[in-house]
């Protein structure tokens, strides 16, 4: 297809995206949902990492829920996490079902919609992923908006993405810092990394301070307080 024919290529060529399925990921939310699911399904071994976000898999008299995945029998990513809130229906047209009294109709979707989520999780529990691999949550109160999917994204990032530091750490490990990226633009973010492993000073430290300047000092002074956090040591490993 024209996804993995065209547009990973295109991001491993340009923007020195992963070829590994390990460093790959693919999500959507709603009908991008179910694309996601498709895509894992019609490209197994593609994909190291699936984020599915409210899946939109009432449509077609549930035939994708209740036929196509129920029938696959291939791999999935190694992990994926699936999100839905409980009231994807009501929370974006709730004043219009009050007005047209159908605001019951309307939970009773809510209830429908969310109810799938249990019903995707035992499926693909099932076929062989279990709670190490496979996140399911339903947001009580969440809607079906972009503000929803973006205040669960940190929590299925830190599930999608666990190994993805490995590798880097493994290979600064030498290192006493390095940034990610490492060639730095001017008006980009970036990630500062110390080794604590690599100083006497910094492996008993509780919290590090960095002090800021650029153009001579001549903008100012910034000053940054981390606190130092084991949170990754598992993913840099031994």
């Amino acid at each position: 297809g024209q996804l993995v024919g065209e547009v990973l290529p295109f991001i491993q060529r340009e923007f020195g995206g992963a070829a590994c399925p390990e460093l790959t990921a693919l999500g959507g939310s709603s009908f991008g949902g179910i694309a996601t699911l498709a895509a894992c399904m019609r490209h197994p071994g593609v994909w190291g990492s699936a984020l599915v976000e409210s899946p939109s898999l009432w449509f077609a008299e549930e035939k994708f829920l209740k036929e196509d995945l129920k029938q696959y029998t291939g791999p999935w990513p190694q992990y994926m996490y699936v999100g839905m809130g409980t009231k994807e229906f009501t929370g974006t047209r709730l004043k219009e079902l009050q007005a047209a009294k159908q605001l019951e109709a309307g939970q009773a979707a809510d209830k429908l919609v969310a109810g799938y989520v249990p019903a995707l999780q035992e499926m693909l529990q099932a076929q062989g992923l279990g709670k190490d691999r496979l996140v399911c949550e339903v947001e009580e109160g969440a809607a079906h908006t972009e503000s929803a999917w973006a205040g669960r994204l940190p929590h299925a990032l830190q599930h999608l993405t666990r190994t993805w530091w490995a590798p880097v750490f493994k290979h600064n490990a030498a290192n006493l810092y390095f940034t990610v990226p490492r060639k730095l633009r001017a008006g980009g973010d970036m990630l500062l990394f110390l080794n604590q492993a690599r100083s006497s000073t910094l492996a008993s430290a509780a919290a590090v301070q960095l002090h800021l300047g650029f153009n001579n000092w001549c903008p100012g002074l910034g000053l940054v307080k981390q606190v130092m956090t084991p949170a990754l040591q598992a993913a840099a490993g031994p």
